[in-house]
């Protein structure tokens, strides 16, 4: 017999028989860690003011790679649960 499945926003996914698949909540488990690092990253040094270069600090630029690690953990989470 065959199913029909809706995609959605909402709901991932939608079969014809009334049962569905709930979306995978990969920023909602992060987003606090993510929040907390960005506020970090924000209280960092941008650039050097007495010598007027645009280089960042190097303490801002490890907080930086923090945030993207979040960001990357947080899109491989999701890739994953789409090729599942």
């Amino acid at each position: 017999s065959a199913i029909g499945i809706d995609v959605g926003i909402v709901r991932f996914a939608t079969m014809s028989d009334g049962s569905f698949v709930a979306p995978l909540n990969s920023f909602k488990k992060h987003q606090q860690r993510l929040a907390r690092y960005q506020r970090r990253m924000s209280h960092k040094a941008k650039c050097n003011v007495k010598l007027k270069r645009t280089t960042f600090s190097s303490n801002w630029k490890k907080a930086k790679l923090k945030v993207q690690q979040i960001h990357n953990t947080i899109a491989n989470a999701r890739k994953d649960f789409l090729h599942k």
